[in-house]
């Protein structure tokens, strides 16, 4: 064991890539027109950094519903590859709760 060496900062990574089996989901939720939504769905695996799930569809559903539905066909195709989701993004507009500090008397 020499302490003086020159690569003692060098770790080797025997456990294998950490990223492996993990993804990023992203639902997007377009508006066409007053009736049209256009949903994309890509789920990107973070170990091989490539999409490996990409859906885009038309639906006259709201943008809640079809942000929910997205999350549902997400949520089988993660189950049925054996993946965990890591972080999701999405610019659907959805109901917040927001709380008040003010003090009510």
């Amino acid at each position: 064991m020499n302490i003086f060496s020159r690569d003692r900062g060098h770790v080797e990574d025997s456990a294998g890539d950490s990223r492996d089996g993990v993804v990023h989901v992203q639902i997007l939720v377009n508006r066409v027109n007053r009736n049209e939504r256009e949903l994309t769905v890509k789920v990107l695996e973070r170990g091989r950094e490539e999409f490996v799930f990409e859906t885009s569809f038309l639906t006259s559903q709201s943008e809640m519903y079809t942000y929910h539905l997205a999350r549902d066909i997400v949520k089988q195709y993660v189950e049925a590859e054996d993946l965990i989701i890591e972080s999701e993004y999405t610019d659907a507009k959805l109901p917040t709760v927001k709380t008040v500090d003010k003090r009510m008397r």
